[in-house]
């Protein structure tokens, strides 16, 4: 793909603002200051923000107004973060169940748009998020990478989600992306040509930063250390995966530069970036607020490992209170010497994708396929899981709803053959139940290549 050469600068980001129908350079100041008050401050504006939606759920959103009922509380019995423990832990399997009674009865008013993930579990998840939580969503990336010296407009680059055709995102999406500021290089398939030339680009070129998968930049950093190459970029953040300790040396030394990582969960309104002291995530105290608890759904102290639970501050189209996205970690309160008040996520307990490897040597990574659309539109898939023991040729495993008819069959495959290639062997098998672990869950990509 040609890369473009200039983009539009912070005009370009107002624009994107206008299209998309949010306000991110409005509220990018906002938390770029917040986020220096003290931790009292911004425990206390948290907690406010917290019974506001609590009040606004009740009120309005069907889901909510029966649980209160059942349970025998009404909003202002919610008091303090403990109380709180009064209330179910929200699951995807609920939010599916629910379906629309998950949206507020002022619904449209919010201005909200779809979203799906199925993380790592290969269980789809549909949602929405409003306006004003899509907006600030930005704000906190910005603000993570505002450490750096990056300001909205200036030009940055990626190496992270692409299309189902190699190399190649349509003019939506390259429109979209130019206009942000992004120079993309998509991750989904990566072949040494591909990395030679985006080499180039950022040899030629100086950028702020590059936001990428993990998996993938580390083996960028390594093509770069095998050639020789270097690059001139010396700030990397990285996001959607858990990044071992092992890939974050070998991505500094191959590549040059210091690595921030970014853990998100869009679905449960949580933005957290590593400062430079590398010792915790620092939590979007301004949007979210994060619950660590034990198997009974009961908080466990300060310091101590368990599930996240989050309740997305921000988003009044569908709340989620209390939701489990299904990773673990630890919270800490006290103050980092970086000098934010925000709280901090530790000891993270994430997921590693796995690549799937194509006939001809591309390495697709696995988030193609939690980004694979008919996965989450055909409504005869209730869960998938993808496994690979050669190169060339996987094992599509499905969990059907009812038992699909063979053109609908056909179709999930031709589309996956648009992206994985008409040589990729593709067999399939239908389950009752996919097999999960011991812990309930399973992993949606397993390769056994080595």
């Amino acid at each position: 793909m040609d890369y473009p050469l200039w983009t539009l600068g912070k005009f370009g980001v107002r624009l994107v603002d206008c299209f998309r129908k949010t306000d991110s350079i409005r509220e990018y100041p906002l938390v770029d200051q917040s986020q220096w008050l003290s931790h009292d401050e911004l425990k206390g504006r948290q907690w406010q923000a917290v019974q506001d939606l609590i009040r606004h759920a009740v009120a309005k959103v069907p889901y909510y107004k029966r649980i209160f009922g059942e349970l025998g509380l009404s909003a202002e019995d919610i008091q303090t973060p403990a109380d709180l423990e009064r209330l179910p832990v929200l699951t995807k399997e609920i939010i599916r169940r629910e379906g629309k009674a998950m949206m507020a009865d002022d619904f449209d008013t919010w201005q909200p748009r779809p979203k799906a993930t199925s993380g790592s579990t290969g269980v789809p998840l549909k949602y929405f998020i409003d306006r004003r939580s899509h907006s600030y969503h930005w704000a906190f990336i910005w603000r993570a990478w505002n450490q750096v010296g990056f300001r909205p407009g200036d030009a940055w680059t990626t190496l992270s989600g692409g299309a189902l055709v190699p190399a190649e995102v349509d003019f939506k999406q390259r429109t979209y992306l130019w206009l942000n500021g992004a120079i993309h290089q998509p991750s989904y398939h990566l072949r040494d040509e591909d990395f030679a030339r985006y080499a180039k680009l950022l040899r030629d070129r100086p950028f702020p930063l590059l936001y990428a998968y993990p998996s993938s930049l580390r083996l960028f950093a390594e093509w770069l250390r095998e050639n020789s190459a270097e690059i001139a970029v010396s700030h990397f953040f990285t996001t959607s995966e858990a990044l071992p300790p092992a890939w974050r040396s070998e991505i500094e030394v191959g590549a040059g530069g210091t690595v921030h990582d970014i853990y998100g969960n869009n679905d449960g309104g949580i933005l957290s970036f590593e400062c430079d002291q590398y010792d915790g995530y620092h939590l979007n105290m301004e949007g979210v607020f994060v619950e660590i608890v034990n198997d009974d759904g009961h908080q466990v102290p300060d310091g101590d490992s368990g599930e996240i639970v989050s309740t997305n501050l921000l988003n009044y189209a569908m709340p989620f209170i209390r939701y489990a996205p299904g990773d673990g970690g630890s919270i800490r309160r006290d103050p980092c010497p970086c000098g934010r008040g925000l709280e901090r996520i530790s000891n993270l307990q994430g997921r590693i994708r796995d690549f799937i490897v194509t006939g001809d040597g591309r390495r697709v990574h696995g988030a193609f396929f939690n980004h694979f659309e008919p996965f989450y539109n055909s409504d005869w898939i209730e869960a998938f899981q993808v496994r690979q023991t050669e190169v060339g040729a996987i094992r599509l495993i499905m969990q059907p709803k009812r038992h699909p008819a063979p053109i609908e069959l056909q179709a999930v495959l031709s589309e996956l053959k648009l992206g994985l290639g008409e040589d990729m062997r593709i067999e399939v098998e239908l389950l009752e139940e996919i097999p999960r672990t011991s812990a309930g869950k399973y992993r949606l990509i397993v390769s056994e290549l080595d």
